[in-house]
């Protein structure tokens, strides 16, 4: 994963199997705020956000590819729209979609617009909108020729003022058809930040927060039977709702990780606190 120091990002990988971390370079990027990372295949795409020079805004459009087998970054095409920050990211079909965030650039407005990225051409092609509510900082995931996404955070005008809204809807995305369904909403509470991995053909989604509370809960999505499965909740503390946001998380084959996003800020820390999922009929122990 990616962390971020004044003016560098550290690339570090995880062994599971003796739960080391080393230490694997830098990204030849500049640091931004809210970047868009997915993995297609085995590597890794990271790009977009929004950076500050002296309280200046500046809009990345930038987007890069890292090989773990060869431990290298390759610029690829630039993002052909406006800059955004908080998008929703996942692969499916052998290519990655770029989904909603915030027009920092043009409109400043949350977004509906899906973007394919293609790897074996390094093109960028716009797909069908997303039908639900423009917003960013929703939580998605990659199945197969199918994406998933929902919750998040937009924006409606209330007797001429602007006013916060979080979702819970969610939808699924047929890359082989450029079609979107909506699908059972999520059974919790609405909230944005909430974090996402797949264990085994099966889609997670926890955590997050609103204006009025943060999540510890973690929900399973049966995507054959359209329904959503309660897990154990995430043991992590926080002491104000964004403390339950914005948490780093992936996942292996059968686990997934989380971790507390205070341990991804400091130079020269290696992450101590990390969660990991189990999903018990696959590991017993």
């Amino acid at each position: 994963f990616l962390r971020a120091f004044a003016s560098t990002y550290t690339v570090w990988e995880y062994n599971i199997s003796n739960k080391a971390w080393t230490d694997k370079g830098q990204f030849p990027g500049l640091t931004r705020m809210d970047g868009t990372i997915v993995v297609v295949g085995s590597k890794i795409y990271f790009g977009l956000g929004l950076r500050f020079e002296y309280a200046t805004p500046v809009y990345m459009h930038d987007w890069g590819e890292y090989d773990p087998a060869t431990n290298q970054w390759t610029q690829k095409a630039d993002f052909p729209a406006a800059a955004r920050t908080s998008t929703t990211a996942f692969a499916a079909a052998s290519k990655a979609y770029v989904v909603g965030g915030y027009d920092q650039e043009v409109t400043e407005g949350y977004l509906k617009q899906t973007w394919q990225y293609d790897p074996l051409l390094d093109t960028w092609e716009q797909k069908a909108n997303f039908p639900g509510a423009g917003r960013d900082a929703a939580a998605g995931f990659g199945i197969g020729n199918k994406g998933y996404v929902g919750t998040g955070r937009g924006r409606i005008i209330v007797l001429n003022n602007p006013l916060t809204i979080y979702y819970k809807d969610f939808y699924e995305y047929n890359a082989l058809n450029n079609t979107w369904t909506q699908k059972a909403d999520y059974p919790n509470a609405t909230r944005h930040a909430a974090f996402a991995f797949m264990i085994r053909g099966n889609g997670y989604i926890g955590g997050g927060y609103n204006a009025s509370a943060g999540y510890r809960d973690l929900y399973m999505f049966n995507h054959l039977t359209n329904q959503w499965v309660e897990k154990a909740d995430y043991p992590g503390y926080g002491t104000s709702p964004h403390h339950f946001g914005n948490r780093f998380h992936f996942s292996t084959l059968d686990h997934g990780y989380i971790i507390d996003e205070d341990h991804l800020g400091r130079e020269g820390y290696v992450p101590s606190i990390m969660y990991r999922y189990v999903k018990k009929q696959y590991c017993p122990d």
